[in-house]
């Protein structure tokens, strides 16, 4: 099912959680396995070069610490699928427990550093993890900033205290602060880009929608009278040779019916327009409520006329059902001008098997000719046409 389009701010910016979400989704079971299934290379070479017997301190503190990142990252391994399933409301989790978990794997890697310093200087496992979540990890600027640019802080202030010498550690303050500070930029630069990126398409998104709905508003109202809101003459055009040419290929009858509202000039002259206008109305939703299938029809033929269309409606068909739309018309009790009776129409019927597509020219012009004897025999009746095939 599709969700709507976002229209306030707050619904925005859950939309972008999503979408982060999915991202992160997408390549965190890789990028877990993979971390995992270095931690485990990691112990059995540990356990291999010992042995067996993990005898030396150094190994065992590895060891552990490899455990530990291990453990994690299959926790997180096990947590995604339950994630999956539960978006788009798991969005805000799945961000928060990425953020903890690269929080997570840079004090491993500042823990891992610290340690190497007692056989020598360097720091090739931070900057590496440093640049990788960097590279990896969807980060705003804030969780960017301090995910990043704490565990620099802290290695920096910790690293003489695991030094068996005392060192001059500059370069290598120098060197990790400016990769800190590109790992940053890095990061914040690959947020706001997937950022403005999604909202651009969003953009988009949401103005093919308006200009989708304007397009069926246009359909609508080009299709639809606008007093009415019936089908209008240009049903005839779009789908009435449609219609008429299946009856042709199924031998079924194509069923019309003129209809007129009775002595409506004078009712207008007598009440206005906008009495008129509303005279129209209610007789319209009177034949409308008549029809009672899928192929049945009523449009505003013009002025006070409509028009009755019936796929596989008989003369029987049609002569009951325009004796129902008299009956509604005059079951509204409209006050009609310069007599007590009620509004009433006169309807001009006939019913045939078309021949063509563009048999239905000749069905309506018969069906005309009922309608001038339906007015001319007294009116509110209907006139059947009778003779099949004309």
């Amino acid at each position: 099912m599709k969700r709507p389009a976002p229209s306030t701010t707050a619904q925005k910016k859950q939309d972008l959680r999503e979408h982060m979400a999915q991202r992160v989704l997408r390549y965190l079971w890789w990028i877990l396995l993979l971390v995992a299934g270095i931690q485990l290379f990691n112990i059995l070479h540990a356990l291999v070069y010992t042995g067996w017997r993990l005898h030396t301190p150094a190994s065992r503190v590895y060891v552990l610490l490899y455990a530990c990142l291990l453990v994690v990252s299959l926790l997180g391994l096990a947590c995604v699928p339950f994630l999956k399933r539960s978006l788009p409301h798991s969005a805000g989790l799945t961000l928060w427990l990425q953020w903890i978990y690269c929080g997570f794997l840079l004090c491993w890697a500042v823990m891992v550093t610290l340690y190497d310093q007692r056989v020598g200087p360097g720091a090739e496992t931070y900057l590496t993890v440093l640049l990788t979540v960097a590279v990896l990890a969807e980060l705003p600027p804030v969780p960017a900033a301090v995910l990043l640019g704490v565990p620099q802080i802290a290695l920096m202030l910790a690293l003489p205290y695991y030094q068996p010498t005392k060192q001059d550690n500059f370069g290598l303050y120098l060197n990790s602060t400016v990769l800190a500070a590109v790992a940053i930029f890095i990061a914040c630069y690959r947020y706001l880009s997937q950022k403005r990126q999604h909202e651009g398409a969003q953009l988009i998104l949401e103005k093919n929608r308006e200009i989708a709905e304007k397009n069926r508003e246009l359909i609508y109202l080009v299709g639809h009278d606008s007093l009415t809101g019936l089908y209008n003459r240009r049903f005839l055009d779009l789908r009435l040779p449609a219609i008429c040419a299946d009856c042709a290929e199924h031998g079924k009858h194509l069923g019309m019916m003129m209809i007129d509202i009775d002595d409506f000039k004078l009712y207008n002259d007598q009440f206005g327009h906008q009495m008129g206008d509303a005279c129209l109305d209610q007789v319209s939703q009177a034949l409308l409520g008549c029809l009672q299938s899928e192929g049945e029809y009523i449009l505003r033929y013009g002025g006070e006329e409509f028009l009755y269309l019936g796929s596989g409606a008989d003369t029987a068909a049609v002569r009951r059902r325009g004796e129902e739309m008299c009956a509604a018309v005059r079951a509204l009790a409209l006050h009609a001008a310069g007599k007590p009776s009620p509004v009433t129409v006169s309807i001009g019927a006939c019913a045939a098997v078309p021949q063509d597509k563009s048999a239905w020219q000749t069905l309506i012009r018969r069906a005309d000719q009922a309608l001038y004897t339906a007015k001319h025999q007294g009116k509110d009746q209907v006139v059947c046409d009778t003779v099949e095939g004309r």
